[in-house]
């Protein structure tokens, strides 16, 4: 409120209900409104009366105005005032004025919580006010406080929204007032010099309770501008001499939000747009996060409502005041949301409201829009949220000030909203990096973690680290292990043991891919991913295959050329292959420069193939012709020399053509194993063979099934032999080859085994809803192996499919039930969908499918693809850990110790928050 000529204003006053002999620092009292009013007056002598009082109405009248000597002006003051001189409560009072000029009448109770109404009259015959309030009562006795002290108002929660403070001596004089000198419409009489008591007014505001503090701030040792005996009694640290603050590293925000305490006491002023923090909730004893949310303009409304904010509050209350490290001992997380929405009947004014920053936003995206949308004063204050049209997925810096995600009018993905601030708090998907930096740990159950996005924050229940590259099986996640059998993981667990690499079994010392859950892209296979190129890329299916201790990359560049890079691969060993390691964030291997195939023809889209001594290819030339050509040597380099030319073999193609090994019937074929060429042609999958390498190739004809019909369909498969071969195995006796065909018109998988008595294919699983495909899908066997990389309990045969697909531009992986010699493919193989290879944002490159691969001499399984960046550009690349084994140490972990510090980071520098708490973090 501020105070104008020609303007009257009724102002109020509350005191203590019990007066105290010494003034307290720290006050929430009433207050309520009490008659001010400008008034012009002639020359002379005036009166001022009250009549017609309410029963126990006891009013003072005060007049307020310029003050001479003899005829110069000298500044303003009290002209008088009188209590009971109009008989019994009635006050009365005269005033001179050597010149005509406007004054102030001031009327407020005398004694303490003892109101009243009544009129007011001047001069004996106008009446000022007709049952006017006076209310209101003195704070505080005793002698006066000096010039380095001031007394302060703060806006309250739920009280008025605005107050006012009379200075009186204690001859019961005013000597000085305030209405607008503090944060907004908050009073500060910036000098107690003479006064002894004050009097608070909520000014035209209905009564409610507000803060007055008594600020020795001439006390003030460590610059926040409050005084240490104020500080002592807030419980707040004036410098670390006393106990409880002792290891406080930044005594200016005590409890360590990154709001000073100065801020959570006073607020913040600002011309335009003052920040009433303390009115809002803030407690400088306590963690709080403020939060300004906004709204795309794909709403008309905010669609994030009160009973959201109750459920966000209620995730961050479990965690515990030792936690936090909240100094007032009390637990969790205190949110203040600005909404735009007035807080509801009964409702919390402190945890939700219509504070003046939140609305629409032009803007529709978060990090622009923080800077853009939100006022200037609230930086460093208030985080900014952006509410966009969505399911659910959103983005936070981490840690920072700033937020978006996607809602609905009727879904507001409430758990994504504090996941998104959760970042903002410093909080990572594993929570904190020290805790083993990967998505989805099994045994990190925290709404951080893409695998219990519906969660709660962890408090660390799990005690037992666990390791990817070496999981021990028996001994579970040192708590209750149960909930591992539910979604997403689906894993066979009790409360002390875990099947963790799903065979079924309990190993002891295994690798298995313990970030692996459905329908969430938990990045699981991307570990340790390598940029191999950068640029455009043909967009067809690139292909993995090794020869000797070498790993080759093979593609079509946009030139439509073949090209290749290649390197040296360890063996069977605990590094997952890896000669630089396994470690997160270690590079697996080197690789040699890109290398040109000589080919006479264009191609788009190559298969590759290590068959006998060397490496076969095969592809799709511009004219839709498929040729193939082979490399039989390989020089000091690792390259492969020695190229047959590229010849036509007979078959034509609009797709990627598939080269795979196949064990057969010697007695068909004069060997036990082939190489296998199958094609989509004209609607129909076609197949032929090869002996040798080099060898002629021997049309097979249509793809039939066991019962004699063909099988159709547009796109090429994905074929793998079954068992794995290496290591000086072949299983050729048992083995044979599987695929997934695409079938019919909407290139539905079906997965298909060859049978080699009957020279057919048997459909053992027609994989479930989902698995439409628009690109050649990709096989690979994977061998179940110990922590040494070797076939687990010496068994080449166990092991499992691993199938890739892709449906639009993401691939989606399937892991078939385990098999073995007792159990083979030959009737029935189910397959499970594990959701996502990389992320929510994973896109290939248009026409592009993905590759992996593994033998026996590898411990791990590889995968490559081209990473759709945009722009018709893509990246190349190689996950040497395809099947999620890298050597990690994952822990579970407290995400509110992390918070204890990560709350003052995202929105002040370390400078200011300091090193790591007692936590570490």
């Amino acid at each position: 409120m501020h105070t104008q000529l020609r303007r009257w204003v009724a102002l109020g006053v509350v005191l203590l209900a019990a007066q105290a002999l010494a003034w307290p620092h720290v006050n929430r009292i009433i207050a309520s409104p009490v008659y001010h009013r400008w008034v012009y007056l002639s020359a002379g002598w005036h009166s001022f009366n009250t009549t017609a009082l309410s029963a126990g109405a006891d009013p003072i009248v005060r007049v307020w105005g310029p003050l001479y000597s003899g005829s110069t002006y000298i500044g303003d003051g009290e002209l008088g005032h009188d209590d009971d001189s109009g008989g019994g409560t009635d006050a009365y009072l005269w005033v001179y004025l050597p010149f005509a000029n406007w004054v102030q009448v001031i009327v407020h109770a005398e004694h303490g919580g003892v109101g009243g109404t009544g009129n007011l009259v001047q001069d004996g015959t106008t009446v000022l006010a007709t049952g006017a309030t006076f209310s209101g009562n003195r704070l505080g006795a005793g002698g006066a406080y000096g010039a380095t002290t001031t007394y302060e108002t703060a806006l309250a929660p739920g009280g008025p929204a605005d107050t006012v403070l009379y200075g009186m001596a204690c001859d019961g004089t005013m000597l000085r007032w305030d209405d607008n000198s503090g944060v907004g419409l908050a009073a500060r009489i910036a000098s107690t010099a003479s006064i002894c008591y004050v009097i608070l007014s909520s000014g035209t505001q209905p009564a409610g309770f507000a803060f007055v503090y008594l600020n020795d701030w001439g006390t003030d040792t460590d610059g926040d501008g409050l005084g240490r005996a104020l500080e002592n009694e807030l419980g707040t640290c004036d410098g670390n001499s006393l106990a409880y603050c002792s290891m406080v590293f930044n005594t200016k925000d005590s409890d360590r939000d990154g709001l000073s305490d100065t801020a959570e006491i006073c607020g913040v002023d600002d011309p335009s747009f003052p920040q009433h923090l303390p009115r809002w909730g803030a407690n400088p004893r306590h963690k709080d996060v403020f939060v300004e949310i906004d709204y795309t303009t794909d709403f008309t409304s905010q669609p994030f409502t009160g009973a959201d904010a109750a459920t966000a509050q209620a995730l961050f209350n479990t965690g515990s005041a030792a936690d936090l490290d909240n100094p007032d001992g009390l637990p969790g997380v205190k949110l203040h949301l600005d909404i735009g929405v007035a807080t509801a009947a009964g409702g919390d004014v402190t945890l939700y409201g219509n504070w003046g920053g939140s609305g629409q936003s032009s803007d529709p995206s978060y990090p622009s829009a923080a800077d853009s949308q939100r006022a200037v004063v609230r930086r460093g204050l208030f985080r900014y949220a952006l509410a966009g049209l969505g399911d659910g997925g959103g983005q936070g810096w981490m840690p920072g000030d700033r937020l978006g995600w996607g809602v609905r009018t009727w879904e507001r993905y409430v758990a994504s909203f504090a996941h998104e601030l959760g970042h903002n708090l410093n909080l990572g998907h594993e929570g904190h990096h020290t805790w083993g930096s990967m998505n989805c740990k099994p045994t990190y159950r925290s709404l951080m973690n893409y695998a219990f996005l519906g969660g709660q924050f962890s408090l660390g229940a799990n005690t037992t680290a666990v390791n990817p590259a070496s999981s021990y099986e028996a001994s579970g996640t040192g708590g209750d292990a149960s909930y591992l059998a539910g979604n997403p993981f689906f894993l066979t667990a009790t409360p002390t043991q875990v099947d963790w690499n799903r065979d079924q079994l309990i190993n002891t010392w295994v690798r298995s891919p313990l970030t692996w859950a459905t329908w969430v892209g938990c990045d699981a296979m991307t570990a340790n991913y390598q940029n191999l190129l950068d640029g455009p890329f043909y967009g067809a299916t690139p292909d993995l295959v090794k020869l000797n201790d070498r790993l080759y990359a093979f593609y079509t560049g946009a030139d439509e050329r073949i090209r290749y890079r290649q390197g040296v691969v360890s063996g069977r060993d605990w590094r997952g292959s890896c000669p630089g390691g396994s470690t997160v964030g270690a590079t697996c291997m080197t690789w040699g420069p890109e290398v040109t195939v000589p080919t006479a023809a264009n191609a788009r889209g190559v298969s590759a193939l290590q068959f006998g001594s060397g490496v076969m290819l095969s592809f799709r030339t511009a004219i839709n012709s498929i040729r193939v050509l082979h490399s039989t040597t390989v020089d000091a380099s690792g390259n492969l020399t020695g190229w047959s030319p590229d010849t036509w073999m007979g078959s034509n193609t609009t797709q990627e053509p598939e080269l795979s090994l196949m064990y057969v019937d010697p007695a068909r074929f004069g060997v036990s194993q082939v190489a296998a060429l199958f094609a989509s042609e004209a609607g129909q999958h076609r197949w032929y063979t090869a002996t040798a390498l080099g060898g002629a190739w021997t049309a097979q004809g249509q793809v039939l099934r066991t019962d004699g019909t063909a099988v159709s369909g547009n796109i090429a498969p994905g074929v793998v032999h079954w068992p794995n071969r290496g290591a000086g195995v072949s299983h050729a006796s048992i083995g044979t080859a599987c695929g997934a065909f695409p079938e019919g018109v909407n290139n539905d998988i079906g997965f298909y085994c060859y049978d080699k008595p009957s020279h057919r294919f048997t459909r053992v699983n027609a994989l479930r809803a989902g698995t439409q495909v628009n690109r050649k899908p990709t096989l690979a066997y994977h061998t179940f192996r110990n922590d040494s990389g070797l076939p687990l309990n010496g068994d080449t045969v166990r092991g499992q499919f691993w199938m890739v697909t892709v449906g639009g531009n993401a691939p989606t992986v399937w892991i078939s039930d385990p098999l073995d010699a007792s159990r083979p493919p030959a009737t029935s193989t189910d397959f499970r969908s594990w959701g996502a290879v990389g992320n929510a944002w994973t896109n290939l490159m248009p026409g592009a499918g993905m590759s992996i691969y593994e033998d026996l001499d590898l411990a791990a399984m590889k995968g490559l693809w081209a990473f759709d960046k945009g722009g018709g550009q893509a990246y190349f690349q190689f996950f040497p850990l395809f099947d999620g084994t890298p050597w990690a140490t994952l822990r579970d972990g407290n995400d509110f110790r992390v918070m204890e510090r990560g709350i003052c980071r995202g929105i002040k520098d370390d400078a200011y928050c300091g090193s790591s708490g007692r936590w570490g973090y």
